[in-house]
């Protein structure tokens, strides 16, 4: 489809809302002793408000989007620009064999266990791209595979497993950072 323009209204409605998304996130941390844990507030906040008011959230959405293109694209090309080139040449070939050793334990764990369990091969290699590449990346396996029917449950699940995800890795890494 085509994308839909950024509209003036919508895109400084959608900024005030993040802004005021992240001032109540990153206040209630800090009133909570838990700084370190704004970006879970915030996320929490933003799921609660697109869930609990969707229709008065869905205005938002293309401005909102493209405005977060935009942004990620500055974000992305400040770290690039400070990023040490020599660095990264050196250190990728350790990086590279640590991914392939994590992501075939990974694949290798699930497709057995998958297996004990009684899924489907398709199922376990759609769990496994949702959990390792996300929503866009699940749904471009099921769609280049022809499955269809498992287009939106991928998505959603994927979705639901950032969401979760994010709150356990975040509680566990301030509880191991505080403990030890």
């Amino acid at each position: 489809g085509m994308a839909k323009p950024i509209l003036v209204l919508e895109g400084i409605t959608s900024m005030a809302v993040s802004a005021v998304i992240c001032y109540v996130g990153t206040s209630l941390a800090k009133a909570w002793g838990m700084p370190g844990q704004s970006i879970t507030l915030i996320t929490g906040i933003t799921v609660v408000l697109a869930t609990a008011l969707p229709r008065l959230m869905a205005p938002l959405v293309g401005s909102a989007q493209g405005l977060a293109q935009i942004l990620m694209q500055v974000f992305y090309a400040t770290i690039g620009a400070s990023a040490n080139v020599g660095l990264v040449v050196r250190t990728a070939p350790v990086l590279f064999l640590f991914s392939f050793i994590a992501l075939a334990g990974h694949l290798l764990l699930l497709l057995a266990l998958g297996r004990l369990a009684g899924f489907t091969r398709r199922d376990l290699l759609l769990a496994s791209n949702a959990n390792i590449g996300g929503p866009s990346t699940v749904a471009g396996m099921a769609a280049a595979k022809g499955w269809t029917s498992s287009l939106v449950p991928g998505i959603l699940t994927s979705t639901l497993g950032y969401a979760i995800g994010t709150f356990i890795g975040m509680g566990l890494g301030h509880t191991v950072l505080t403990k030890f």
